[in-house]
C-alpha cells in the first residue's frame, strides 16, 4: 500500500441501504417545481433516471450501485433523490469524496455474475467490500476531479465523432440523390436495352 493510503471496508465508510418501492403519491414522470427531485432505479440508461419525486428519501453527496440486472455499476449523486427497485445507496458516515469512491467502484471492483436466476447485489455484500482510498480528502478530491476532466474530454471527442459521422452520412445521402446513375456507368445505349 502506498504511503498516505489505507484500505477500508465500505460499511465503515458508508451506511448502505436498498431503495424501496415507488412512492406513487409523490411521483411524476416530468420534473416540475413540486416534483423536482430525481428518482433513480436499477438501469444504466440515462444514469438510472426513472422520474421525479416531491419527497426524496436520500441526501445528495451519495453513491448508488445497481443491485439488479447489470449489477455493480456505481453513480455519484450530488443532489437529494429517491431510489427504487433495490437500487443500493451508499450514504457517507464520514467526510469523504463520494466521486472518488464512484470511480474506484467502477474501475477496481468486479462483482461476480450469478449464473442462475436474476443477478442481484445486496447491501450486506456491498458493505463488506474493501477499497483503497487516500487518507486525505484533498487527495481524494484531486483524483476525482482529474478523472472527471478526463471523462468530459472523452465525452466531447465522442460527441464530435458522432456529429461528424452524422454530417458525413447526410452528405453521402445528398450526393446520391443528386447524381444520376449514368454518371457512374455512362449513358444507356440502344445496344444495352
Amino acid at each position: 500500500m502506498m504511503e498516505g493510503w489505507k484500505t477500508e471496508i465500505v460499511g465503515t465508510l458508508f451506511d448502505v441501504k436498498a431503495g424501496g418501492d415507488l412512492q406513487g403519491l409523490f411521483f411524476s414522470s416530468m420534473q416540475t417545481e413540486e416534483f423536482k427531485y430525481p428518482i433513480f432505479a436499477n438501469s444504466l440508461e440515462n444514469k438510472g433516471l426513472y422520474g421525479y419525486t416531491s419527497k426524496p428519501r436520500f441526501k445528495g453527496n451519495a453513491v448508488t450501485i445497481t443491485g439488479r440486472g447489470d449489477v455493480g455499476h456505481a453513480e455519484y449523486r450530488d443532489e437529494d433523490f429517491d431510489a427504487i427497485v433495490r437500487l443500493l445507496v451508499l450514504q457517507p458516515k464520514i467526510d469523504i469524496d463520494c466521486r472518488y469512491v464512484t470511480y474506484y467502484l467502477n474501475s477496481q471492483v468486479h462483482f461476480p455474475k450469478e449464473s442462475t436466476g436474476v443477478p442481484q447485489l445486496t447491501a450486506p455484500k456491498v458493505s463488506r467490500i474493501k477499497i483503497n482510498i487516500p487518507q486525505s480528502k484533498t487527495a481524494q478530491t484531486a483524483i476525482a476531479t482529474l478523472l472527471s476532466k478526463v471523462d468530459e474530454a472523452i465525452a466531447a471527442v465522442q460527441g464530435s465523432i458522432a456529429a461528424a459521422e452524422k454530417k458525413n452520412d447526410k452528405s453521402h445521402r445528398n450526393i446520391n440523390r443528386r447524381v444520376s446513375p449514368s454518371v457512374f456507368i455512362g449513358p444507356v445505349t440502344p445496344e444495352c436495352k
